[in-house]
């Protein structure tokens, strides 16, 4: 079962990078990438697209990940800036496509001025980063009254509140058929005692999708911690009888749009600890 879990993970998996330079970022990312036949997309601050050689053999999507701008004109100008580093990273790196934008919503817009400001970013998939609170139901409202922005979810912690934070927003996003990532995940298949596992997070999307699950059993999955309760195939995913088949998975696929991690080996090793028997 384990190759079936590592080629599920892998088709998810974004890479994030973290403190590394960028050379170190590529090299791991192009390692991977050889290794899972999944080289899906490198997430990177904005301000470190410039540090991107202009030219390499790996071929590439980058995402870029804004910064939370503290007012509206910091918020402009960074919105201009992004841009035009985008266009003259796409210009200048002819091994990569820039194919994601992702933003935390402004807490001083509204989501229409939101989406009004980043409608200039739709040559790539927008992902606004929204909050698991009483304004989500509405906020992902508008991005499915748009249609082209994306949601996404950060899980923080392992406190039953963060889990619980994070089956509501993938119960309403599924509710209203909004695309979304999720970052912040543990680099674990199976939820631990230090946050929501990559396994649990696609499970409890593919879970949802195909038994139309409450938010209280999305929390459930999400919360579970035994690699005992999962079995997946190439073809399937089951957890405690519960069973998500290949039509769902496709589902599933459409509706996560990833889940920005670090360091892939991280999970890798985790992976061979919870699953080879």
């Amino acid at each position: 079962m384990i190759d079936s879990v590592r080629r599920l993970l892998s088709e998810f998996f974004d890479y994030e990078a973290d403190g590394s330079s960028v050379g170190e970022v590529l090299a791991t990312f192009s390692e991977w990438a050889e290794k899972s036949d999944e080289g899906r997309r490198i997430i990177l601050p904005s301000e470190r697209l410039k540090d991107l050689p202009s030219e390499l053999t790996l071929e590439a999507s980058v995402g870029v990940v804004a910064r939370l701008a503290p007012n509206q004109a910091a918020w402009e100008a960074q919105l201009s800036n992004d841009a035009a580093l985008l266009n003259e990273t796409a210009n200048r790196c002819g091994w990569l496509s820039v194919d994601a934008y992702e933003v935390p919503l402004p807490k001083f817009l509204t989501m229409a001025q939101t989406l009004k400001d980043l409608s200039g970013f739709q040559d790539a998939d927008v992902f606004i980063e929204l909050a698991a609170d009483g304004s989500l139901e509405d906020s992902l409202g508008q991005l499915a009254d748009a249609e082209w922005p994306l949601a996404k979810f950060r899980s923080i912690g392992s406190s039953s509140e963060s889990t619980s934070r994070l089956a509501f927003s993938i119960h309403s996003a599924l509710a209203l058929e909004v695309p979304f990532k999720i970052a912040g995940l543990q680099p674990s298949p199976i939820t631990n005692s230090h946050g929501i596992g990559i396994l649990n997070a696609i499970g409890a999307t593919a879970l949802g999708i195909a038994h139309d699950l409450t938010r209280a059993e999305i929390n459930d999955v999400l919360a579970s911690t035994n690699a005992s309760d999962w079995r997946v195939t190439d073809e399937s995913l089951t957890w405690c009888g519960l069973e998500a088949g290949s039509e769902d998975l496709d589902d599933a696929r459409a509706m996560l749009d990833g889940v920005s991690l670090g360091d892939p080996n991280l999970w890798e090793s985790v992976l061979v600890r919870q699953f080879e028997v």
